[in-house]
């Protein structure tokens, strides 16, 4: 039976050693040229969309949409949901620690009708 392992229970030494955060280094830049990162309004842009059209899309106001593109990556998982599904794609989370995996998957919410 696996153990149950949780947040408090990392050592509070290797979150806060910069030597151990050194070592992740080579293999977060391998990930990050795996998983290029992208701004939202990129990906609004590249599919052709306006704020006008992600607003509707997701029922927000153009000025929402511009609110949350200004944030980054500083942005809310319930937000990012709502602007994936605004844009037309599903969100897929995965997280790993040692051997344990956990996948969650949110399906794509109700269309709204912009015409």
């Amino acid at each position: 039976m696996k153990t149950k392992r949780s947040y408090s229970s990392l050592n509070e030494h290797m979150l806060l050693d910069p030597e151990y955060f050194a070592k992740l280094q080579p293999e977060l830049d391998r990930m990050m040229k795996e998983n290029p990162v992208y701004s939202i309004d990129e990906i609004r842009e590249k599919l052709g969309l306006s704020q006008e059209d992600l607003a509707c899309r997701m029922r927000i106001t153009k000025e929402r949409v511009a609110e949350l593109e200004g944030q980054g990556v500083n942005i809310s998982v319930w937000d990012l949901l709502d602007v994936i599904n605004g844009l037309g794609f599903n969100l897929e989370i995965h997280a790993e620690y040692e051997d344990e995996k956990m996948r969650l998957c949110f399906p794509p919410g109700p269309q709204a009708n912009c015409t």
